[in-house]
């Protein structure tokens, strides 16, 4: 597989992020229009900071903070977590949801675990294949497991209310990711992500090479990362048996008291991330003009996801261009890139397919009405 990832170049990446754009168009908002509206506001918002290949600044406003882009971190505490505390504050703060704390259940039944078999499975396999493509990350690697799970289920109009169809995916996908980034740093010395690149620094600080001599050189290391991961599985699941009852207690908790909890731990959570004031600040702005999107029926998911594949389809594209001296064949005329396109029509195809299946339904409603 890390062979297999070597032979993709900056087109294949390119074409890999548009190949997700067009995906998530199918998974926003019923309005089209404002779906496409939001993934480009995503687009625009991945191209803030500086150029790395120029050096200038773009849309920064001189703004110091901004010279290395949008935090991340601070775009999805506004969007999720501040978005949701000025939902609740909007409505009625003494809310609370009408469910017998003694009967919240957090164990799963065989047919559920029977049932997220097939989206933890698929989730698997793209988490494991994104992980080996350096750059591209866990946070895109969720949302292409979503998506993947959403294609194949049998009710995908329940994704985003609860079908654990739609957890089970992502979350399998972000964990998997990465087992696969280590792939390509234990066989060819390629790191996967940040995390992994600091990593392959402390095996060089400690003179160790990573690439395909370490398995016979430090043969103890790799053996060490294996258990390593094993014994961290077996954790997890300990951790979230003893931790999921009480997180469930939170649906019984009145509003009143989750919106300061909610809010202490985003401004911690964000403040962590940057130790900058000004992401602070960004957030809550970014918070509320979210909301009133929210309201309008934007898409905050397409947004969150353009802004993740921005820089990498930008990136690529650009390299692309340089190499092939701004011949745009260069995205034509090679196997895996042919190979892409072809799977953009087909998902395009089935998009007109689907929006054309439910046109006739509506208009056959309206006529036996």
């Amino acid at each position: 597989m890390s062979k297999f990832a070597l032979q993709l170049g900056d087109p294949e990446y390119f074409l890999l992020g548009i190949l997700g754009l067009v995906a998530i168009a199918s998974i926003g908002s019923g309005d089209k229009i404002k779906n496409l509206t939001s993934i480009v506001l995503g687009l625009i918002a991945g191209t803030v900071g500086v150029d790395i290949f120029t050096g200038s600044q773009r849309f920064t406003g001189n703004i110091h903070e901004l010279s290395e882009g949008i935090n991340l971190i601070a775009i999805v505490v506004a969007l999720f977590a501040f978005t949701e505390v000025f939902y609740m504050i909007s409505g009625n703060l003494n809310h609370r949801n009408k469910i017998d704390a003694s009967n919240l259940k957090t164990k799963l039944t065989f047919q559920e675990f029977k049932s997220i078999l097939k989206p933890t499975g698929i989730g698997s396999i793209v988490g494991s294949f994104v992980g080996i493509l350096p750059g591209v990350g866990s946070s895109a690697s969720g949302w292409f497991g979503y998506i993947a799970a959403k294609k194949v289920s049998k009710d995908p109009k329940s994704f985003g209310t609860g079908n654990p169809e739609g957890i089970a995916a992502p979350e399998s996908a972000n964990n998997a990711t990465v087992g696969g980034a280590l792939l390509p740093l234990l066989t060819l010395g390629i790191p996967g992500s940040a995390s992994l690149a600091i990593i392959a620094g402390a095996f060089i600080i400690h003179g160790i090479q990573p690439g395909p001599q370490i398995f016979s050189k430090t043969p103890e290391l790799v053996n060490g990362i294996f258990v390593g991961f094993i014994i961290t599985a077996i954790l997890m699941y300990f951790m979230g048996r003893l931790l999921t009852t009480g997180f469930a207690r939170i649906l019984v908790t009145p509003n009143a008291f989750l919106v300061p909890g909610i809010v202490i731990f985003s401004v911690i959570g964000i403040y962590a991330s940057s130790s900058s004031h000004f992401n602070l600040w960004f957030a809550l702005v970014l918070g509320i003009i979210a909301f009133y999107c929210r309201l309008l029926n934007y898409s905050i998911y397409s947004f969150v996801l353009a802004f993740v594949l921005s820089p990498i389809i930008e990136v690529s594209l650009r390299r692309a261009l340089v190499i092939s001296d701004g011949s745009y064949m260069v995205f034509f005329t090679r196997t895996y890139s042919i190979i892409l396109i072809l799977l953009m029509l087909i998902f395009v195809i089935f998009g007109i397919i689907k929006w054309m299946k439910s046109r006739n339904m509506k208009e056959e409603e309206n006529i036996s009405a």
